[in-house]
């Protein structure tokens, strides 16, 4: 079975090095992967993807990419609810609210969000809210929303909703989090059995785990 990726807006949401979370899955994937890279003006059709993935960027570049994704509203929607697999990382997942400061999202769920005067940065180790597994990552960002249902993460942060997962955590997240990397492959490729079998991130991971202390600044 050879899967298909949908790589939304590359050229504009990539900040951070986000799209190592696209180079990870094609590293492991190999040939049993097809990525498309796709960005405003090219077609997408939702229906042949098995994982749609959108990274960060500034918030000019966010609100491009939404006047693009607005004319398939309705197809992103229907590929939730078919319980399809998207990852939204950075402020990318602020596109699926209702609203962007004064400009209207694609009201998918119910929060708003807005920018504000100074950035924002923190490292984070929390748990996803419906299973054991811990993730860690770093969030930065000049905007927040009000999202208070559904939280992909413990300290009531993210969307997570069916096989939707919106966050602001960067890191890139699948890199830096081979559990959570290890069972999105499982489902994807409907293994089991599959386990992850690189080393170095999973050391990296286990003494990120062993740091107690987590330092919150402003910019």
């Amino acid at each position: 079975m050879k899967l298909t990726i949908a790589y939304l807006y590359y050229d504009l949401l990539n900040l951070c090095g986000e799209n190592g979370n696209i180079k990870i899955l094609k590293s492991i994937l190999k040939d049993k992967v097809d990525i498309k890279y796709l960005t405003i003006g090219d077609k997408k059709e939702f229906e042949k993807y098995d994982l749609v993935y959108i990274g960060h960027g500034i918030n000019e570049n966010v609100k491009l990419a939404l006047s693009d994704l607005k004319k398939y509203k309705n197809d992103i929607k229907k590929y939730i609810e078919d319980n399809k697999f998207f990852i939204s990382t950075g402020s990318s997942y602020e596109m699926f609210g209702k609203r962007i400061d004064d400009v209207e999202a694609l009201n998918i769920f119910d929060y708003s969000s807005k920018t504000f005067e100074k950035n924002e940065v923190f490292e984070v180790n929390a748990f996803i809210d419906d299973i054991s597994s811990t993730v860690v990552g770093i969030i930065n960002r000049t905007s927040s929303n009000d999202n208070k249902k559904n939280n992909f993460l413990s300290i009531n942060e993210g969307v997570k909703y069916k096989n939707f997962i919106g966050t602001y955590l960067l890191g890139p997240l699948l890199i830096r989090n081979p559990e959570f990397l290890e069972n999105l492959i499982k489902e994807l490729t409907k293994n089991p059995d599959y386990k992850l079998e690189n080393k170095f991130m999973i050391e990296a991971y286990n003494d990120t785990l062993k740091r107690k202390e987590y330092k919150k600044y402003r910019n």
